[in-house]
């Protein structure tokens, strides 16, 4: 964590290999609340339910949790979320056993930090999501973002995950599915439509998209320009 003197804005990064191992901890801890942890088998699990109760006795040996960007609406109320790791290294995580009201108080104060640092600077996750449903109501809007497993629209998760996460903040049925860097030059589509992706994409591909589409253009998504979207109307 961050001393109140501490002013600077946090640094996003794209995941690298030595990052491994501080994973592997994190997870190991978040995973005391399992003690025999084994791949889901239809075979094996197929008349298995979840069982709802009271009793949260697995958690007691537990004092964090590890947190996604889009689950910080639903336990701010209730947890305080902190940043655990090094600098440039963190990972969001709610921190377990703490007073109500300091959690409240906590929690407003980062939030604010937290919307400030949006506004100025932007993320792929929160400014994709404003793009999204700002234009959802343009007749015919589809929705299509480049992402492959090496290539990720977002910075964490693969093709499955940037496909999720936008009908998170859409209409499902407008976002189409996801398509593959490699494919990219020979993308075709029926206008309207707006395709999102990395800014280092668009270069190699400009001359051939905007040749097919002269009526489309290229913008940022995010403050940042690291990543684009290229709008193209009916």
């Amino acid at each position: 964590m961050t001393s109140p003197q501490e002013t600077h804005a946090p640094s996003i990064r794209d995941p690298r290999p030595a990052d491994e191992a501080d994973w592997r901890i994190l997870w190991s801890r978040y995973c005391t609340f399992y003690e025999t942890a084994v791949p889901v088998s239809f075979q094996r699990h197929k008349d298995w339910s979840v069982k709802t109760g009271d009793n949260y006795s697995f958690a007691k040996k537990v004092n964090s949790v590890p947190v996604t960007a889009i689950e910080f609406a639903m336990v701010a109320a209730e947890y305080p979320i902190v940043f655990a790791g090094t600098e440039g290294n963190s990972m969001p995580a709610i921190v377990l056993g703490v007073f109500v009201v300091a959690v409240v108080a906590l929690n407003v104060s980062a939030a604010w930090d937290y919307v400030q640092v949006g506004r100025r600077d932007g993320d792929p996750i929160g400014s994709t999501g404003r793009y999204l449903r700002a234009h959802e109501n343009v007749p015919g809007q589809k929705y299509f973002v480049v992402s492959g497993r090496d290539s990720p629209y977002y910075v964490w998760g693969d093709q499955a995950t940037s496909y999720d996460r936008m009908k998170l903040f859409t209409r499902p049925e407008l976002v189409r599915t996801p398509i593959e860097p490699s494919a990219l030059e020979s993308f075709t589509a029926a206008p309207p439509f707006a395709l999102f992706m990395r800014r280092e994409m668009w270069g190699p591909v400009s001359t051939t998209l905007a040749d097919r589409y002269p009526r489309g253009r290229i913008r940022n998504v995010s403050p940042d320009g690291a990543r684009v979207v290229l709008e193209v109307p009916s």
